[in-house]
Parts: structure tokens; C-alpha cells; sequence
């Protein structure tokens, strides 16, 4: 057995029966998903004003949410990829963000 193994084979041994249970409903616990499905309208509407700033550059608010942080951003749309479902934005200081759109909550 390995030493990594072995330690863990240790540790383990010397935990409370309510904390090995508690573990191991951790472990299986289910996760749950990113965010709620948008409706059909929204996602039209997004489109909507994504495709707009990316033909006249104007300025969006984007909200997304990833890995239980929600992140508020604002720039143009400089790239809209249709295949892979991402969005590159431009801040107003020039940086470059690369958004999925599945992970976008709100666009104004």
C-alpha cells in the first residue's frame, strides 16, 4: 500500500462514527445545478441585445453566475461565438472577458 494510502487508511480510522457517516452522505450528497432554465422570451432578448452591441458597440451590464459567485460586468461585445456558446467582452479598461452564455443571468 502506498504511503498517500496508508494515511489516509489512518486518518480515517481515527474519525467519530458520526463523522464517517456524515462524510460519506457528503460525498453522495447530489449537486445542484448552476441556475434555473431562462424562458424562451429572455433568452430572445439576450440575443437580441448581445447581437445589437456587437453590430453597433454599445455598452451591456452583464450579470452571470459561475461556481456560486455572481459577477457584474460591463463592456462590448467585441466576439459572439454561436458554436460554442460564448461571448467575448471588452471592458471599459480594456480587458477581455470570456463569458458562457449558459452562465449569463441578466443582460441590459
Amino acid at each position: 500500500m502506498s504511503k498517500k494510502l496508508l494515511d489516509q487508511f489512518n486518518c480515517s480510522k481515527m474519525m467519530l462514527s458520526e463523522h464517517r457517516s456524515a462524510l460519506k452522505n457528503h460525498k453522495h450528497k447530489p449537486i445542484p445545478p448552476q441556475k434555473d432554465n431562462i424562458s424562451e422570451e429572455l433568452a430572445q432578448e439576450f440575443q437580441y441585445l448581445i447581437t445589437e452591441s456587437l453590430a453597433t458597440g454599445r455598452e451591456l451590464k452583464i450579470v452571470s453566475s459561475w461556481q456560486d459567485t455572481r459577477e457584474e460586468l460591463k463592456g462590448k461585445v467585441i466576439q459572439l461565438n454561436s458554436f460554442q456558446k460564448v461571448i467575448h467582452l471588452q471592458s471599459c479598461s480594456g480587458k477581455i472577458h470570456r463569458l458562457k452564455i449558459q452562465h449569463i443571468l441578466s443582460v441590459e
